[in-house]
């Protein structure tokens, strides 16, 4: 990654999406990052906005056999997805265990 174009698309980010770029930036001291692994048979097939996440957990990115989703609320889990979430510690535990069931 060329460290030039890597600072212009998180400038340009941050003009498009203040939220989203203070949420990578670290700006929320109270939020934390986590990566899942979903393995939890109940939730393969499910749609995201069938699941009911806490209110403050925000699904960043999933990731499948290696590649990146585009995810929406109609995106289906499946086992071994890689799910890029941020929120409140006590929320991300409970996604957690959602989860890994």
């Amino acid at each position: 990654m060329n460290p030039e174009t890597a600072m212009v698309s998180l400038l340009d980010q941050f003009v498009r999406s203040p939220f989203t770029a203070s949420l990578l930036l670290g700006m929320d001291p109270d939020e934390d990052f986590m990566e899942i692994e979903m393995n939890n048979p109940d939730l393969s097939g499910v749609a995201i906005h069938d699941i009911h996440l806490p209110h403050d957990v925000l699904i960043l990115s999933i990731s499948r056999h290696g590649n990146r989703l585009v995810s929406h609320g109609y995106t289906r889990l499946e086992i071994g997805d890689h799910i890029a979430v941020v929120g409140l510690p006590d929320s991300l535990a409970e996604v957690e265990i959602r989860f890994e069931l």
